[in-house]
C-alpha cells in the first residue's frame, strides 16, 4: 500500500500511518484494505462519538448511507449499518467521519452478531468494548494522530494479504 506506513502492534491491533498527510478514506490508496475487509465481512457499521458540526449536511449525508439507526443521541453519539451501496462511496463515509471527534468503521464477518453488538453497544460508549462476545470483527478508527487509521480485530494480521 503505496505512502501508508504499516506497523503491527499486535497479532491482531496495526497501525497504518499515511506519510504524505492527514487520513481521507476515498483515497485509492486504501482500496486494498477496503476491499479485503468488504470481501470478508456481512455488515458494516459507522460509529460516531463527540460530533464536531451536526448540520444539514450531515443529517443528508445520515439518511443517505444508513440502512437502519440504531442510536442515535442529536448526532452526538451515533450508530447504523451502512446501505451495501454506499460502502463502495467512501467519499460519503469520509464526510461523515470528519465530523467526528471519534468515528469508527465496524465489520462483522457473520450477520448473526449484530444483536451482540448492538446489545454491548447500549451499555458502552467506548466501541472497543462492544466485541467480547463477537468472533469475526474488524475495526477501523482514527486515534489522536490525523494521519494514522488504527485496524483492530480478534482476527491474525499474517493471514490477512492486505496487511503484510
Amino acid at each position: 500500500m503505496r505512502g501508508l506506513d504499516l506497523k503491527n502492534h499486535t497479532e491482531s491491533t496495526v497501525s497504518i500511518k499515511d506519510t504524505t498527510h492527514s487520513i481521507d478514506l476515498s483515497e485509492s490508496k486504501w482500496d486494498p484494505l477496503f476491499k479485503f475487509l468488504l470481501d470478508v465481512n456481512e455488515n458494516v457499521y459507522f460509529y460516531g462519538l463527540r460530533v464536531f458540526v451536526a448540520d444539514d449536511e450531515l443529517f443528508k449525508n445520515v439518511d443517505f448511507a444508513a440502512e437502519e439507526v440504531f442510536v442515535n443521541e442529536n448526532y452526538n453519539r451515533i450508530l447504523f449499518r451502512i446501505k451495501n451501496v454506499n460502502l463502495l462511496n467512501r467519499g460519503l463515509l469520509k464526510n461523515i467521519w470528519l465530523c467526528y471527534n471519534e468515528a469508527a468503521l465496524v465489520f462483522l464477518m457473520d450477520k448473526s452478531d449484530e444483536n451482540t453488538f448492538l446489545e454491548a453497544n447500549y451499555k458502552n460508549d467506548l466501541i472497543k468494548n462492544c466485541f467480547t462476545h463477537i468472533e469475526g470483527y474488524f475495526m477501523v478508527s482514527q486515534g489522536m494522530e490525523d494521519d494514522v487509521l488504527w485496524v483492530d480485530s480478534d482476527q491474525k494480521f499474517s493471514t490477512i494479504p492486505c496487511l503484510v
